[in-house]
């Protein structure tokens, strides 16, 4: 599938003319540059994501614990999902928005009420059907992982909200902002994790993974301050 979507990509870009033609040099190094952040950006949805399981490994040699684990972070990763699928609508229109000369700050407001809402109401689902699929469809040595998958629901759905933010940098090219929030990603992640996975173990990390979404999430809305006022605004919707 993944070389058909490729083969197609590749004739569609051919098609459009967006493959050859003449380059100037200086847009090539300006996305040089802004590849770097974006690289490290990876890197810290990494650190975030799935280093967890790394250091339960470490600090417990628990193979059972580890397995218990990656299998609640999976389910809760389907929030992940929805929220990918979710952006595919509202990110286009976050960008219609911030380029225009006056930014509608309304439009904005009622984008993040439509997004968090939807968010908010398909994780509380998901989490509402997991003890079915844990007791129906899962062995029960897999069942003490549905404690941790509750939590990890939940930080997934603060990562989320962080994505909604997180679009203003992305569309206005805030390279710096990028690094240093991608580079936070990787230091809170590592440093939550040893400190709560070496307390409590599998229950830590689930702990871990909620601090840490939260903390680049109060980070992520202090580097977009308009697109946060406009969230915040009184204004009638």
């Amino acid at each position: 599938s993944y070389f058909l979507l490729a083969g197609y990509s590749l004739w569609y870009f051919k098609k459009k003319g967006y493959i050859f033609g003449k380059i100037k040099m200086q847009y090539i190094k300006n996305e040089l540059l802004y590849s770097v952040p974006i690289v490290t950006m990876q890197l810290g949805i990494f650190f975030l994501s799935s280093s967890a399981v790394y250091f339960i490994n470490y600090f417990s040699n628990n193979l059972q614990m580890v397995g218990s684990f990656s299998v609640a972070a999976t389910f809760a990763s389907i929030v992940n999902v929805f929220c990918i699928a979710l952006l595919q609508y509202v990110q286009p229109k976050l960008y219609h928005i911030f380029s225009q000369k006056v930014m509608d700050t309304i439009a904005i407001k009622r984008l993040f009420i439509f997004y968090t809402a939807a968010m908010i109401l398909f994780t509380i689902v998901l989490i509402i059907a997991l003890p079915m699929v844990y007791h129906f469809l899962l062995k029960k040595t897999y069942l003490p992982g549905l404690q941790y998958c509750y939590l990890l629901c939940i930080g997934q759905l603060f990562w989320a909200i962080t994505w909604f933010f997180f679009s203003w940098m992305l569309y206005h090219k805030e390279k710096r902002k990028i690094l240093v929030l991608s580079l936070s990603a990787v230091a809170v992640s590592v440093i939550f994790n040893w400190i709560f996975i070496g307390l409590y173990a599998a229950l830590g990390a689930a702990i871990a993974t909620i601090a840490s979404y939260t903390v680049i999430l109060l980070m992520v809305m202090l580097f977009v301050k308009p697109m946060l006022t406009a969230v915040l605004q009184k204004n009638t919707i």
